[in-house]
């Protein structure tokens, strides 16, 4: 089993490497970020979007998202935050091999851009409270009715996961955190999505 971590515009954070080597002692872990895995301290989000677009955007990101996915070789599921969520969005829509069980994505904003895609895939979407740019119940709302895809709307802000974010939560990171760090429920669909509808 593989898990391909896509991370937000803050790329390879101490939080990210924490998952990943926690994952990593029950599957193979790849992380996808927008620099090539190379460091960036950024000072705040808005530092972070300015460098995450003059040197990557969501297109070349996609590129690279898929080009993670299609390297693997045997079953795997997909973990994103922010940008890194909405370019899963858009790869596994776009005909990758049937080996992803589950593609999980948190707080996912550009994915307002792409509401008509179509995953080939068991899809959980983590959305925040609330985001200025649309409308998050409806989007939601138009997401769920896919077959494949569960909305859930936590009622915290875009950036909970992240402790680099103005808007991270201790609290919500930790419940989320303990549900990414276990294998077994990651692949298990319906158990991960019974915990997340059960910590409502």
């Amino acid at each position: 089993m593989r898990v391909i971590v896509a991370t937000d515009i803050f790329g390879r954070t101490p939080a990210i490497e924490a998952l990943a080597d926690t994952l990593a002692s029950q599957a193979l872990v790849e992380i996808v970020d927008p620099y090539d895995g190379c460091p960036c301290n950024f000072k705040n989000e808005q530092e972070a979007y300015r460098h995450y677009t003059s040197v990557c955007g969501h297109d070349a990101y996609l590129e690279r998202v898929i080009g993670g996915i299609n390297g693997s070789r045997e079953p795997c599921v997909l973990v994103g935050f922010s940008a890194g969520a909405s370019v899963l969005w858009r790869a596994i829509a776009q005909g990758i091999p049937m080996l992803v069980e589950h593609c999980i994505g948190f707080y996912p904003g550009q994915i307002r851009h792409h509401l008509d895609l179509q995953p080939n895939c068991p899809t959980t979407l983590v959305f925040p409270c609330y985001e200025q740019s649309f409308d998050v119940e409806r989007a939601a709302q138009v997401l769920s009715a896919h077959e494949q895809v569960v909305c859930y709307q936590s009622v915290y802000k875009h950036g909970f996961m992240n402790p680099a974010s103005l808007h991270y939560s201790v609290v919500e990171a930790r419940r989320f955190g303990d549900l990414l760090e276990d294998l077994e429920m990651l692949v298990d669909v319906a158990a991960f999505r019974r915990c997340l509808l059960a910590g409502r």
